[in-house]
């Protein structure tokens, strides 16, 4: 009984960690499959950026961030969703969305980015923060931000959470070795833990 009830927290707590964030924003493998790792030869490789869980639902009319990259890889423009237009030089990203995109489901698609990787099997760490102008971002505060449509003629901006917690963790990383080993792995290690 003692070691379901430890197992049942450990999940728990691991799927409480894993759970999306409101106003979180990411790179992923796929726009509707949240999974921020994945494994990459040499090539070009499509990540989305997406905004999880919106706080407000009337929209996204436009957002602000900074993309950086470590690692041997380079960062290109993707595509923008929505009728959209970038301010800014890539990698910093100010974009204005003409009619807004709905946010009223758990997930909005920005944009799509392309990333090159240069070398076999080496980590390429992919980070989200604010714009550099003006420092700090729009809000000041070091954290890229969106603007909603309030109705009355003003466009408040809301911020935006990088999916790692923090701006100088990694929001994706292609070929980390320390994602762990598969599953069926896993969980042998972890049955032979508490076997008699």
């Amino acid at each position: 009984m003692r070691l379901t009830t430890i197992c049942c927290a450990v999940l728990l707590t691991t799927c409480a960690a894993s759970a999306q964030i409101s106003d979180g924003v990411g790179l992923y493998v796929a726009e509707d499959e949240l999974t921020d790792y994945g494994q990459a030869g040499e090539g070009v490789h499509t990540v989305y950026l997406v905004l999880t869980d919106p706080s407000v639902a009337s929209g996204v009319y436009a957002w602000e961030l900074a993309l950086a990259l470590v690692g041997p890889g380079l960062l290109m423009p993707g595509d923008f969703e929505g009728n959209s237009v970038n301010y800014a030089s890539f990698p910093e990203l100010s974009v204005g969305v003409g009619g807004g995109l709905p946010s009223s489901a758990a997930a909005v698609l920005l944009s799509t980015v392309q990333v090159m990787i240069l070398g076999q099997n080496e980590p390429v760490e992919l980070t989200i923060g604010p714009v550099s102008n003006p420092p700090g971002g729009s809000l000041g505060n070091d954290l890229p931000v969106y603007a909603t449509w309030d109705g009355d003629q003003s466009y408040p901006m809301q911020n935006m959470y990088p999916s790692s917690g923090d701006i100088d963790e990694p929001v994706f990383v292609f070929n980390d070795s320390s994602q762990g080993p598969p599953q069926s792995e896993t969980w042998s290690g972890v049955k032979a833990v508490y076997r008699d």
